[in-house]
């Protein structure tokens, strides 16, 4: 008998898994956004800065009871940019004070802590808000 073998990737990494892949942009959702309409609408954000969500990013979905979270996840990704969706810093064990919609640097990394996909679709002043932070973020003009 002849057996064939296929491995099948998901673009979508678990909050708990160790292995992170090393993309340049790490999405950090809330595990109730874990909907398709959120990942294309990530998708089109994505497209607006000339990345791809497939190609370019590792979604991850965090649940907010891990106060471990945020010291694994450093330890186990590389320089990148991580944009938060709707993630309470304190309850991923992130020890200091986090601003909202402001871009900040941190050993190597870029972050930028944000609402919900949801509200941001919904709201034009914090859809504007997130929109200057990612210009400044990747540095479009």
């Amino acid at each position: 008998m002849k057996y064939k073998i296929y491995q099948i990737e998901s673009p979508e990494v678990e909050s708990t898994n160790s292995e992170l892949q090393k993309k340049s942009v790490q999405l950090i959702l809330n595990q109730k956004d874990r909907q398709p309409e959120i990942v294309e609408y990530l998708s089109k954000i994505m497209s607006a800065i000339n990345l791809s969500v497939a190609n370019d990013c590792t979604i991850h979905y965090v649940d907010q009871q891990n106060g471990n979270w945020f010291n694994n996840f450093l330890a186990n990704s590389g320089p990148s940019k991580c944009i938060f969706f709707d993630v309470d810093p304190a309850k991923i064990g992130i020890w200091f004070q986090v601003p909202q919609y402001r871009y900040f640097s941190l050993l190597e990394n870029d972050f930028l802590f944000i609402d919900s996909p949801n509200i941001i679709r919904t709201n034009k002043e914090k859809k504007s808000l997130f929109w200057e932070e990612l210009q400044l973020m990747f540095k479009i003009k």
